[in-house]
């Protein structure tokens, strides 16, 4: 008897550790019908985590779904979820009636309804999930003949969210419109349509998780996604590849990371009322839970700015003041961008009105100061409304002192050295001659921007930023040579500020006295300094002003953020309209900030330099090369735009396509020099990944397993041929492919949990066998191949029209030479094709996909060699002949590929003719049992040829 795989999973090990009753008072997250019932709470900050758990049981493992419904928090506001529920006669065959046009017409419908009703100017856009059943199915439930066969569709938009009171006011507009008759007329359905628009949805029911479903009923999936554009008014269509399974669970979740609630238009406000008013069963709202400590900790990270500071000082307000008033300079109050980031700066360093006049009187520096709509912008300030631009919510103290040090440094220096002066000097005299911690806040007052430290249960990591980029600091020496160094200096400083009394001084004695011990403090703690024991205690002290809990999350994690020798490549910079709205994106260079928290540099890798960004020039003597190599390389031209597409797309720090690549073709085709050259392009964003991590089993828990680690954060990945004959492991493909969760441990550290975010290339000469020929792994692969080769002509003949080509024996300096020019083309395809267009795949990868999965599909070579479909045959089979059929054909022809079992033969012939009615009869197909036969077959098909 087998046992259910659930018992088994982390999915229930970490379930069981968050399972409530009702009666305890939770509130609850999600509860289960069917075989696992029950009431489950999971705070915020683990939700992520049951996600990633969830997703890799149902479509990693594929296990069947659990039947878990999501419930509502107690607010019970919820993104737009609409279930329209058809029925129909139970005489009608199971196929369906509507078609994604009925589906468009009523999403239309909506819109109107919205556009009229609600405020949706301001969205950048609006996504509508359409996710559906395989096919009808029959009601076993359902007495009545009339509505014995049900289908259904799913529709939500995640990016509003919407109260049960406007719910329903929707509802019954589009109600009123006939929006249901009109777009789905002649589809045979048989309720009528306010059963159909199903009610229930703004009772607080709850919704079932992306993957999961009803007992012994298929789950609804994403079929495509509508996109609508408020600006333009139009409608797009997005791809379904462009969301993997973990993004849907994430997306389409009922309760996590909401968006702001949709509001009534003002002209129908009063109707609204009048509705809401008139409703007979009135919204009563559920019982709303006060959070917990536990629930907290999942808040306060947010809260925590990139420096630490949850709390400004008033010191720190002050400092801040000036700092922009005397030290920014002109020219930064005059461009419109800059100024409003000083504003942001201030605003999130602290919101109250003092801060907005400091702002106004910066704007007197610019010559255009005196056009400003202060009373405008006034109450801009005071609803956090003001225009946006790139970084200003992330904009704070670190970036005003960074500005400061490059408007006036000088003046900075004076400033900042009086403020540390003096904290030098009260803190020695009061602390007699000041503690471990009063030292380290020395540090933190003059380094708060350029230190962090990162702490694990094993070690403490520190890092500098420096040269744009956040930079390893081992044991944090270049933090104790500044305690020698400059705090010594600034202590020796703050000695030399003290003056003796005056020999006249009627007090003379006292102070005389006084200003003696002072010195002597100031002399221990400059002597203090020079001591090594001393230094490492600081250095213990420092660790909880400079630790960032954040840090090792937001490293490297921005996908459009890349480090350069010359600064920090954003990818999608926005480009804002006069009214703070972004309408286009482009690549654009900015000197870089600690906010932008980026660690690592492209073309840096062993012994070779971090390389600059240089726009693109099509003139350039070395494009005419790149562009050749890349002909001779792949001499298709759909081949290799798509190719060098998907290079530019790996700049991104994401695997849209969700795609697994394997470049193959025999020895001295160009393979390894490709792989080389986008490392050198692409320095500490690529990595290398061991072969076994795709061939082996998971590790076990908790072990060490470095070479998956070295590729966090990378963005193009490559991995060698396995060993002949060993297969792929498909569950840990489509894990890695998928940006799905991976947990991870590098040596002496602790475990990690991240998205391996690059895009995976395999180089072989012999495909690996793949024994899995479910969809989900062959929407993956995507096969490259590598036609062309390079001889030594002295050995070999050359025939350029055969893609035979001399192989170049200065190619190795060349690719070095070629490193900036061909980043900046990535860069250049990336903003004109890959933003613009996607990848489009050519015919030559899908037959190289196809051939390669028919090598090893023993069902497809099975189902081309004895099975056809025949519309009305009176003799078909059932699962046993068939079975039958394939182990006899299978003996005879012992093809390559896994033998199947009966259940996976089965589930196979099901994913094409879909599940028979009575479980075992596949009508309208004919079953062969012989070569002969099929010949023959064909053979009267054809009229007597063949």
């Amino acid at each position: 008897m087998s046992i259910d795989p659930y018992f088994n999973s982390d999915l229930r090990k970490f379930l069981e550790e968050h399972r409530v009753t009702t009666k305890q008072g939770h509130n609850v997250s999600m509860t289960g019908m069917g075989a696992h019932k029950g009431s489950w709470y999971i705070p915020d900050e683990e939700y992520l985590k049951f996600l990633d758990l969830l997703n890799e049981y149902l479509f990693i493992d594929e296990f069947r779904p659990n039947n878990f419904v999501e419930q509502r928090k107690p607010d019970a506001i919820a993104p737009l979820l609409i279930d329209l529920d058809f029925k129909y006669n139970g005489e009608k065959n199971l196929q369906r009636t509507f078609t994604e046009k009925n589906i468009n017409d009523f999403i239309s419908e909506i819109i109107k309804v919205l556009v009229e009703y609600f405020h949706i100017k301001d969205y950048a856009s609006l996504r509508f999930f359409v996710t559906l059943r395989p096919q009808p199915y029959i009601d076993t439930k359902n007495k009545n003949i009339d509505e014995k066969i049900k289908d259904g569709v799913h529709i939500e938009c995640p990016d509003f969210s919407i109260g049960n009171e406007h719910y329903n006011f929707l509802r019954n507009k589009l109600i009123e419109s006939k929006a249901l008759e009109t777009s789905f007329q002649d589809t045979q359905y048989t309720n009528k349509p306010e059963k159909v628009f199903d009610k229930a949805v703004a009772n607080n029911l709850g919704w079932f998780f992306y993957g999961e479903s009803k007992p012994d009923t298929p789950p609804y999936m994403l079929e495509y996604v509508l996109r609508y554009v408020p600006k333009t008014g139009k409608i797009n269509k997005d791809l379904p590849s462009l969301y993997s399974s973990r993004k849907l669970m994430e997306i389409l979740s009922i309760r996590y990371s909401l968006n702001k609630p949709i509001s009534i238009n003002d002209a129908y406000k009063e109707e609204f009322e009048l509705a809401f008013q008139k409703a007979k069963n009135p919204i009563v709202a559920s019982e709303i839970i006060q959070p917990s400590t536990k629930d907290l900790t999942g808040i306060l990270p947010v809260l925590v700015d990139s420096f630490n500071s949850i709390v400004i000082t008033e010191d720190e307000i002050a400092l801040a003041k000036r700092l922009v008033l005397e030290c920014l300079s002109g020219e930064r109050a005059e461009d419109y961008n800059a100024w409003m980031r000083v504003g942001w700066c201030l605003y999130n360093i602290s919101k109250e009105l003092d801060m907005f006049d400091t702002w106004m009187k910066f704007s007197e520096k610019s010559s255009k100061s005196a056009g400003n709509n202060i009373e405008a912008l006034r109450r801009d300030w005071t609803r956090g409304t003001m225009r946006r631009v790139n970084g200003s919510m992330e904009i704070r103290m670190g970036s005003l002192k960074m500005w400061s040090r490059e408007d006036n440094y000088a003046k900075y220096c004076e400033i900042m050295d009086g403020d540390i002066i003096s904290f030098i000097t009260k803190t020695a005299i009061t602390f007699r001659g000041g503690t471990h911690y009063h030292v380290a806040s020395m540090i933190y007052k003059l380094f708060p921007d350029i230190y962090k430290c990162a702490v694990d249960g094993r070690s403490i990591d520190w890092y500098i930023f420096q040269n744009h980029v956040w930079n390893s600091m081992p044991n944090g020496l270049l933090i104790k040579t500044r305690i020698t160094d400059e705090i010594a200096h600034k202590v020796d400083t703050a000695r030399h500020s003290l003056k003796p009394p005056a020999d006249n001084d009627p007090e003379y004695e006292n102070k005389y006295k006084s200003y003696t011990e002072n010195m002597m403090k100031l002399l221990k703690l400059q002597e203090n300094l020079y001591n090594a024991t001393f230094k490492e205690s600081v250095m213990k002290e420092a660790v909880q002003l400079f630790y960032d809990q954040e840090f090792t999350k937001q490293i490297n994690q921005n996908p459009y953020k890349l480090g350069c020798a010359n600064g920090i490549l954003n990818l999608r910079e926005p480009v804002f309209n006069e009214e703070g709205k972004p309408i286009c994106y482009k690549p654009t260079l900015s000197p870089g900030v600690a906010e932008d928290y980026v660690s690592l540099r492209v073309g840096q890798k062993g012994s070779l330099s971090p390389i600059d960004y240089v726009p693109y020039d099509p003139s350039d003597p070395r494009q005419i090369e790149i562009n050749d190599f890349f002909k001779k390389l792949f001499p298709a031209p759909d081949l290799r735009e798509y190719v060098l597409t998907l290079c530019a797309g790996c700049l991104e720090g994401a695997n849209k396509e969700q795609c697994f690549y394997i470049m193959t073709g025999s020895g001295g085709n160009g393979k390894s020099k490709f792989v080389e050259l986008m490392c050198s392009i692409m320095g500490q964003y690529s990595g290398s990944l061991s072969t076994t991590a795709l061939t082996r089993k998971r590790p076990d828990s908790g072990a060490a397993n470095p070479d998956i680690i070295s590729v966090k954060g990378c963005r193009f990945i490559e991995t060698k041929e396995p060993d002949e004959g060993e297969p792929l492991n498909s569950a840990r493909m489509k894990q890695f492919s998928g940006e799905d969760l991976v947990e991870a441990r590098a040596l002496f550290k602790d475990q990690e949990s991240f998205k391996i975010t690059g895009k995976i290339f395999m180089s072989c000469n012999r495909l690996p066998p793949v024994h899995s020929m479910d969809g989900g792994t062959w929407r993956r692969i995507r096969v490259i191949p590598f036609d062309s080769r390079f001889v030594d002509p002295n050995e070999f003949p050359v025939d350029e029209e055969s893609h035979v080509y001399p192989r170049d024996p200065m190619l190795d300096e060349k690719l070095v030479s070629w490193r900036v020019p061909f980043f900046s083309l990535l860069v250049h395809l990336y903003e004109t094709k890959y933003c613009t267009d996607r990848i489009k795949v050519p015919a030559v990868v899908m037959q190289a996909c196809d051939s390669y999965k028919g090598n090893f599909d023993s069902f497809g070579k099975f189902h081309k060699s004895r099975i056809r479909k025949i519309a009305g045959w009176d003799e078909p089979p059932n699962i046993n002949d068939i079975w039958k059929a394939y182990r006899n054909w299978h003996t005879e022809e012992n093809p390559t590929g896994k033998k199947l079992s009966q259940n996976e033969l089965k589930i196979r012939l099901n994913e094409i003719y879909q599940t028979p009615v009575d479980g075992k009869t596949y009508k309208h197909i004919r079953l062969f049992f012989s070569d002969e036969e099929i010949e023959e077959y064909e053979k009267e098909k054809t009229g007597g040829t063949y």
